[in-house]
């Protein structure tokens, strides 16, 4: 998973899929950037996470869906890291 600026473009090449923390993606990114933003720009947010603020799942979906990124709000749920309480 990239944790720098400019990551997310390399993935496609690869054929990655990168994972992010929702916490981070709600404030605006991580010491690094907004890497889910990015990853989702390039097509390759896989899944978005939470460790301590599940709350931030929902949030960080509904901040993809408003982004110029082709997310609706499906897709945006299907890269939720949630169970079991989805």
């Amino acid at each position: 998973m990239p944790d720098y600026p400019g990551g997310g473009q390399g993935q496609p090449r690869a054929g990655l899929q990168g994972a992010d923390g929702a916490p981070n993606s709600v404030l605006g990114g991580a010491r690094s950037g907004n890497i889910a933003a990015e990853l989702a720009q390039y097509d390759r947010l896989g899944i978005l996470s939470h460790d301590y603020y599940s709350a931030s799942l929902l949030q960080a979906a509904w901040l993809l869906v408003g982004q110029d990124n082709g997310y609706d709000l499906s897709r945006a749920k299907s890269v939720l890291a949630c169970l079991p309480i989805c």
